[in-house]
């Protein structure tokens, strides 16, 4: 999917809500459009933002040390301007624009340098061929990493925001050393998942009791399936959060929204919170009453081990991360060109089968990324596999985090560790051509789209079967991932023919398949998940639209974490953003 050697950690899907920043002063412009265009159709409105700064940038202004970004009545246009020029013009697209009433607009407005920010900035409404925009403007704030977003006012910074979020006057909740955590049934490992985390930058005690009948300061955790919070149309991840002076309580129709709640909980408390030694200072939690359910049930992090090995270490702080943030899927890519990342073992060989599938790790476990071409400071690609017993232990830690783990195994490209640990899967359509040792060589450079299993040989249909047999054994969940992209060297008609009969073969396990949108094209059915990347999106549309498939977005100039956050960024690539991989972008 992506060339060898560029890291495969990426969002999968998109973001729980739409998000808007805090952090950024603010410059609220109440408006009234006037006019139409004479066609009847409202064109976008324009607004321009003159900075006057503190005399260090060029001619005195400072303006090219900021950043701003357009909010109209509360939303994130995804207007942004990376350096706000002396003079710049923000076109607002109409549909932000209330036609029939008076609008907010605010202009964010955050430092890149420290001194360098606009001591202030101002807001003209300006006449375009749309009409005019009237208001009273105000000056922004002096920069504050809390400075409040303008349409909610103080707010506390959670990632992701909120579906609904209401910032009180009340007295904070104040975590102390006489706190209990009350709860009980399908709320009990929520409880000890946050007790964990409290307890040790704390050093609090936190009980965790049945009632909190006597205690002043109480923090209450419920899973209720007969309640419903909102009308949320995902209530299995839904829950509510109220926050006062001597209890902060969260309600959920299941164990996962509470989980998700208990997330919350972390981000109302300051950072340390996060500390993994106790610390002397107050614990407070600002007044807020909260709803909150995902826009999305498939929220994904992919790994790939496969072009450089990622220890269970590090899958496991990746998956604490995830769950801090409410993300549902762990999507690991464990096999393709340059490395083989899972342990496969002859148990269970169909009649006849004679493929020794310990090679896969024995062979290509100790191969990966061999060049310099995109390491940092050189760094080469590291070599290693998961034992069946290690991939389950990762499932298992995924799962209490509410985490689903999809494994990819990518065919029919993305596929020279098979065919190097095999020679009996090297046969007359298979590429790339094999040395006198029968099998192709090993491969740790960036190239991809050059290698193909061969749809007419029995043998790979043995070896696939057995392999995906014993993935799907080991994965709860209910998805398999077939890769199927960047084919470049399989002819179209095998290629319709191989991801069909994949696909067959996936469902025959009881499993749904998970693919790039290149396999939209072959024997794709209803529930079965087309995973966008790149490309032409006619085949994925109908594939959706007429078989009922389910999408997953990772558009990957926009979800590929291990780009550039701009062209001067000293780590990071650049094929997918084009060095303008920032937050903004993946964000917005």
């Amino acid at each position: 999917m992506v060339p060898a050697g560029h890291a495969r950690q990426g969002l999968d899907s998109g973001h729980d809500d739409d998000r808007r920043p805090s952090g950024h002063p603010v410059v609220p412009l109440h408006l009234q459009p006037v006019g139409a265009h004479r066609s009847g159709h409202h064109l976008p409105f324009q607004v321009v933002v003159k900075p006057s700064g503190n005399g260090k940038g060029p001619g005195g202004v400072g303006a090219d040390h900021s950043q701003a970004t357009i909010f109209v009545n509360g939303w994130n246009t995804g207007v942004y301007v990376g350096d706000v020029g002396p003079q710049t013009r923000f076109v607002i697209p109409a549909g932000f624009i209330n036609l029939h009433g008076s609008n907010t607009i605010a202009v964010a407005v955050a430092a890149k340098e420290a001194g360098s920010g606009p001591a202030s900035i101002t807001v003209e409404p300006t006449h375009s061929v749309t009409g005019s925009l009237v208001g009273a403007l105000n000056k922004a704030p002096t920069y504050s990493p809390r400075t409040p977003d303008p349409a909610t006012g103080t707010v506390p910074s959670l990632v992701p925001l909120p579906a609904s979020l209401k910032t009180d006057s009340g007295a904070p909740f104040a975590l102390k050393d006489s706190t209990v955590i009350v709860a009980k049934g399908q709320a009990s490992e929520s409880a000890k998942f946050l007790a964990t985390i409290l307890r040790r930058s704390t050093g609090f005690p936190l009980p965790i009791v049945s009632s909190g009948s006597g205690h002043n300061s109480v923090i209450s955790l419920t899973v209720d399936p007969h309640t419903r919070i909102g009308t949320y149309a995902r209530q299995e991840e839904a829950y509510s959060l109220v926050s006062r002076a001597g209890s902060m309580t969260a309600r959920a129709v299941t164990s996962h929204g509470l989980f998700d709640a208990v997330q919350t909980i972390r981000q109302l408390f300051p950072p340390f919170i996060e500390s993994t030694r106790p610390m002397m200072r107050s614990w407070t939690a600002p007044a807020v009453t909260i709803t909150d359910a995902p826009r999305f049930s498939y929220r994904s992090v992919q790994l790939d081990p496969a072009r450089s090995f990622l220890t269970l270490d590090e899958v496991r702080s990746v998956l604490d991360v995830m769950a801090a943030h409410k993300m549902s899927v762990l999507h690991m890519h464990l096999a393709d060109d340059q490395g083989w990342r899972i342990q496969i073992t002859n148990k269970g060989r169909a009649p006849g089968d004679t493929l020794d599938y310990t090679k896969l790790t024995s062979v290509s476990g100790h191969t990966a990324m061999d060049t310099q071409e995109h390491g940092y400071r050189d760094e080469l690609g590291r070599t290693g596999f998961y034992t069946q017993q290690q991939y389950r232990s990762i499932v298992a830690y995924a799962a209490a985090r509410h985490i689903m783990v999809v494994p990819e195994i990518d065919s029919p490209a993305h596929s020279n560790a098979m065919l190097h640990a095999f020679p009996e899967l090297n046969s007359a359509n298979s590429h790339p051509e094999t040395t006198v040792y029968g099998t192709v060589p090993q491969n740790g450079t960036s190239a991809v789209g050059y290698s193909s299993l061969d749809v007419d040989n029995p043998k790979t249909w043995t070896a696939l079967a057995h392999i995906f047999g014993q993935i799907a054994q080991m994965t709860p969940g209910p998805y398999l991932h077939i890769g199927a992209d960047e084919s470049h060297s399989t002819p179209h008609d095998q290629y319709v023919r191989f991801v069909t009969r994949v696909v067959n073969l996936v469902h025959s396990l009881g499993k749904k398949p998970v693919g790039w949108n290149e396999y939209s094209i072959g024997g794709v059915t209803a529930g079965d998940a087309i995973q966008y990347w790149v490309g032409d999106t006619e085949n994925t549309r109908r594939a959706v639209r007429d078989r009922g498939a389910k999408l997953i977005i990772s558009k990957s100039d926009a979800a590929y974490l291990d780009q550039k956050y701009t062209p001067d960024t000293a780590i990071g690539l650049v094929w997918a953003s084009n060095g303008h991989g920032g937050l903004r972008t993946y964000y917005d």
